[in-house]
C-alpha cells in the first residue's frame, strides 16, 4: 500500500483521505494481478498483452485511414500522447 500513498494528497486533503485512496489503489492492483493470473491459467493473454495487441490494431487503422474520425482520447492512447 505504501506504493500508492501520495504525500501531496495527504497535505492537501488530509491523511485519512490519502490513506483511503492508497488502500483502494492497492486493492485494485491486487484484483488486476488476480485477473491476470486467471487469464494466464486459461491460456489467454495478460491484460497488458491484450492492450498491446489492441493498440497495435488501432495504430494500423489510424496509419491507413488517418487519425481523423477517431475519438481524440483513443488517438492519444494509441499514439502515446
Amino acid at each position: 500500500m505504501k506504493n500508492f500513498f501520495d504525500k501531496e494528497i495527504a497535505a492537501e486533503h488530509g491523511f485519512e483521505v490519502a490513506l483511503d485512496l492508497a488502500a483502494g489503489g492497492a486493492q485494485i492492483h491486487a484484483e488486476l494481478a488476480s485477473i491476470d493470473t486467471i487469464r494466464k491459467m486459461q491460456g489467454r493473454p495478460s491484460l497488458e498483452e491484450e492492450e498491446a495487441r489492441n493498440r497495435a490494431e488501432f495504430a494500423e487503422l489510424m496509419d491507413e485511414f488517418g487519425d481523423e474520425g477517431f475519438d481524440p482520447d483513443l488517438v492519444a492512447w494509441v499514439r502515446g500522447r
